[in-house]
């Protein structure tokens, strides 16, 4: 008896005594991460990382919505402990990274499925053939702002990609780069299920990493992640999460 109530504590309270680790996450990039109820947060890469971290490593794990500037600087004090984002020669002096791939964020061009420019705009591959086409985007899209200063596309920026879908679909403009999760989540609203469609090829792309503050007493778990994630991706359940963000609500 004695010998089974070593072997009960040995085993399960170390997962129940586990130290929390706090992932914060851009508040307003809905499906990726979102405010959920308080503080906390929702979407793909809550989901994705409370499976790699809660689920199979057995960690307590609290998930923060922030704005993104307060994101990085508070991962970056030290205030939480990690985030999931590209990681960038300047995030690199602060965290460790995994080295594994966590998730990647493809951008893709939607159009209005019904343009007397369908030609010209179905060849379309690459940002430089934007040039003939009337874009638009959101002020917001810093990756695409740098990429279409690079190539010297002339574009309309709009608050909000929903508003400028609905510019695509009326005609007034041909296109537009988006994180394909978020075009797809709006191009299933009635309002554009009909008039917008995504372009097959992927234009660009942002490599995403798990990255913890090199001070935390968890950056340690870097080398198990990867491992984690790996097998999430092998067994499909990446993707799984994503398609259950991207599904109609019942």
């Amino acid at each position: 008896m004695k010998s089974l109530l070593l072997f009960f504590f040995s085993v399960f309270v170390p997962l129940a005594t586990a130290e929390q680790v706090v992932v914060a996450y851009n508040d307003d990039w809905a499906p990726y991460s979102a405010k959920g109820t308080g503080s906390s947060a929702k979407g793909i890469l809550v989901d994705l990382l409370q499976e790699a971290l809660g689920n199979r490593m057995g960690m307590e794990v609290k998930h923060i919505a922030l704005p993104w500037g307060r994101v990085q600087e508070d991962v970056r004090s030290g205030a939480y402990d990690a985030f999931i984002t590209v990681p960038t020669a300047e995030r690199l002096t602060y965290v460790n990274s995994s080295q594994q791939i966590a998730f990647t964020v493809e951008m893709r061009a939607f159009v209005n499925r019904h343009s007397s420019k369908k030609a010209e705009i179905e060849s379309v591959t690459g940002v430089d053939q934007f040039a003939q086409l009337r874009v638009c985007d959101i002020f917001a899209n810093g990756w695409a702002k740098r990429l279409y200063e690079q190539k010297q596309i002339k574009v309309q920026y709009f608050r909000d990609s929903e508003v400028c879908f609905r510019q695509i679909a009326a005609g007034r403009y041909d296109i537009t780069l988006e994180a394909a999760e978020v075009g797809r989540m709006l191009q299933s609203k009635d309002e554009f299920k009909d008039e917008i469609t995504m372009l097959p090829a992927v234009i660009d792309q942002m490599d995403f990493t798990f990255m913890i503050n090199q001070k935390s007493k968890h950056v340690g778990i870097l080398a198990r992640f990867d491992e984690v994630i790996v097998q999430m991706q092998q067994e499909g359940v990446v993707r799984e999460i994503v398609a259950r963000h991207l599904s109609p609500s019942p």
